[in-house]
């Protein structure tokens, strides 16, 4: 839907993704791009003491593969998405959104929405072999459906605040009469 932002009135609140996330991500990118072709390096100047026979020579190119072209295209891919994801930005309007990711900008004014999906996604993490030890964790993410088809979805990882923008689409839906489903996973 082709509207300017200015349409969607005063500005209540904006939302980027948590910076600790994206320099999580950059640091492991980093690691994995550098760290896999010195590591390949290190591993194809190595001189062998003893002739390898044919299944440690297969291993070793094998391994040469994986660290000096598998880690770094990991990392580059990593390094790429965490710079869309540092771009991600979500403002919310007395009349709607606008969503900056990736170099464009979607708008959405709030009569436009036909519905927003609130998902709580259980995940439990067994900790030790003793039943019972579990650590749990309940994500929640948004999945905005545009009457055009479009779906916005907006998770931990993409917005700073979760709870902050629960309570701007909570205002949104009541005073535009949005339908609101909960879904658990």
């Amino acid at each position: 839907m082709n509207h300017l932002a200015g349409d969607l009135g005063e500005i209540r609140r904006t939302f980027r993704p948590k910076m600790a996330n994206v320099i999580a991500g950059a640091i492991i990118g980093l690691t994995l791009l550098i760290g896999g072709i010195s590591l390949a390096l290190v591993l194809a100047q190595q001189d062998e003491t003893k002739p390898l026979d044919m299944g440690d020579r297969i291993a070793k190119y094998v391994l040469l593969a994986v660290l000096g072209i598998g880690a770094p295209t990991g990392g580059i891919a990593l390094l790429l998405r965490m710079k869309r994801l540092a771009s991600h930005r979500v403002t919310v309007h007395a009349d709607g959104f606008t969503f900056a990711y990736a170099g464009s900008t979607d708008t959405c004014p709030w009569s436009e929405l036909e519905k927003i999906e609130e998902v709580f996604t259980e995940e439990q993490l067994k900790v030790l072999k003793v039943p019972g030890a579990v650590l749990k964790n309940l994500d929640r993410s948004f999945v905005l459906y545009r009457k055009d088809g479009k779906k916005f979805h907006f998770t931990v990882n993409s917005i700073d605040s979760i709870p902050r923008f629960a309570a701007c689409l909570e205002a949104a839906r009541d005073q535009f009469g949005i339908r609101w489903e909960r879904v658990e996973q």
